[in-house]
């Protein structure tokens, strides 16, 4: 198991155990204002990569958004096609997938990443997040990404050592602690531009659920016209 697959054991032991959603289900509601903004059209096709117990996906769902929405824990999309049914969404707009192996085929006209990119701990996973984004991106299309961090904290190489292991504690259940990599806003912003995108928004965000900030970036490709 990848350690970023070790999401699927957190969402099935809250799920099983606990007999609710791991995450606020509260939507987000940062990436409604940001949609209607750069692109104020719900015609556009959406995805959503790592949503997740699927609270920002619904939301949009029923506000009209043409999304589909996607993870790579088999459980959190067990728990997105439920709650789509209860909605009266259709289900099939949830879907598992792992986009570091990069095997989807549809391309999109927007796609939302909501604290996702700080999970991958690895250069090289990080830099296949950001290629994802760009080969399923349409030309004309946006990204709106989101990582834990408030621009300052940096995690160095040498911080990475000792990610595993910890427990934590949420209604006297023990969860596994689960790694994550915070950058500053110079190597935030540093990744997306090496990555040939170009960057149309930036700023700290403090209403992202379960974080206290989160940096937040609207992104294009460049135009190399």
């Amino acid at each position: 198991m990848k350690y970023y697959e070790l999401y699927e054991k957190r969402y099935k032991q809250s799920h099983q155990v606990l007999g609710k959603a791991w995450s606020d289900e509260t939507p987000d509601i940062i990436f409604e204002v940001l949609i209607e903004k750069y692109t104020p059209c719900n015609n556009h096709k959406i995805l959503e990569i790592g949503c997740g117990e699927g609270c920002n996906a619904i939301h949009l769902l029923s506000k009209g958004y043409n999304l589909f929405a996607s993870d790579v824990s088999p459980s959190a999309i067990k728990w997105c096609k439920s709650k789509a049914e209860s909605n009266y969404f259709d289900e099939n707009r949830f879907f598992t997938l792992d986009i570091l192996n990069n095997n989807h085929h549809d391309s999109y006209d927007i796609v939302i990443a909501n604290s996702v990119i700080h999970m991958f701990v690895l250069q090289e996973d990080r830099d296949r997040f950001y290629n994802f984004i760009f080969n399923h991106l349409n030309p004309k299309g946006i990204a709106i990404i989101s990582s834990m961090g408030d621009g300052v904290k940096h995690m160095s190489d040498d911080d990475l050592h000792d990610l595993f292991g910890d427990i934590i504690l949420k209604d006297n259940q023990e969860f596994e602690r689960l790694p994550c990599r915070i950058v500053n806003k110079e190597n935030f912003l540093g990744e997306i531009t090496k990555h040939n995108f170009a960057v149309l928004d930036y700023f700290i965000e403090n209403s992202i659920s379960g974080f206290n900030s989160s940096m937040l970036a609207v992104i294009e490709k460049q135009n190399t016209n």
